[in-house]
């Protein structure tokens, strides 16, 4: 994870059949504010959670190449 500056502000090594969206509200706890990620990141489940247990705003980017 990074900030808007682009330091790494938090890093979560996993395996490779884990999903990457189950440690994000683990990752941003201590955080507020929005939260950007791209498709790979999509989940209106994770979007509810992290807007209604810590009050961040989700945004996922979908990119076309």
């Amino acid at each position: 994870m990074i900030n808007d500056k682009g330091s790494i502000i938090s890093v979560k090594v996993m395996t490779s059949n884990m999903d990457d969206r189950k440690p994000v509200p683990e990752m941003i706890a201590e955080l507020w504010g929005y939260l950007y990620g791209d498709k790979g990141y999509i989940s209106s489940s994770l979007e509810r959670e992290l807007v209604n247990e810590g009050g961040n705003t989700a945004l996922f980017l979908k990119y076309l190449n």
